[in-house]
């Protein structure tokens, strides 16, 4: 399957959708993004399945490969550039 990453299907992401993504590129599970978040597992749950419509993945690890594929997830710990 390809991953078409020229733009997401449904809007940008949201503040809370890329704090998960980058919750979830550190392996953690949804429980503990809720703890770290504080925010429900269920809420976790929510913002990652959005996120993952809007970018098009079938998984976690789609979401997070075409989050970083987007520059969702730099370094600087955001998809935006300071200046």
């Amino acid at each position: 399957a390809r991953l078409d990453i020229a733009s997401p299907a449904a809007g940008p992401l949201t503040p809370r959708e890329l704090d998960v993504l980058r919750q979830v590129a550190k392996g953690l599970t949804n429980r503990q993004i809720g703890s770290e978040l504080y925010i429900s597992e269920k809420t976790v749950s929510v913002h990652l399945s959005r996120a993952m419509s809007k970018l098009g993945a079938a998984n976690r690890a789609e979401a997070v490969n075409a989050a970083h594929l987007r520059g969702y997830l730099a370094a600087d710990g955001g998809g935006t550039t300071s200046g």
